[in-house]
């Protein structure tokens, strides 16, 4: 099996696992509807729907990371594995 909560860095970014203490930087990011406008969930942006997002990714057994931008040492973004089941399709 794969270890997917590893830690990944490049000379921009570094990708470290979510964390609780995360969330308040990934909101800060995160609210503003734009972001949001072509996703299926338009609504992230608002706290709760984006909160139940986080969890969700707290909860991921394939991993969550926090994108840390190491320049400004500041949170923008976040990404996650997905599993992926071909008769799913």
């Amino acid at each position: 099996m794969i270890d997917f909560k590893v830690h990944l860095e490049n000379d921009i970014v570094s990708l470290v696992q979510t964390q609780e203490n995360h969330f308040e930087g990934l909101y800060t990011v995160g609210m503003n509807p734009v972001i949001w406008e072509q996703h299926l969930d338009k609504d992230r942006w608002k706290w709760n729907n984006f909160r139940k997002y986080i969890d969700g990714g707290l909860d991921n057994k394939e991993g969550c990371f926090t994108i840390i931008d190491k320049e400004i040492n500041k949170i923008i973004g976040t990404t996650r594995y997905y599993s992926f089941n071909q008769e799913e399709l």
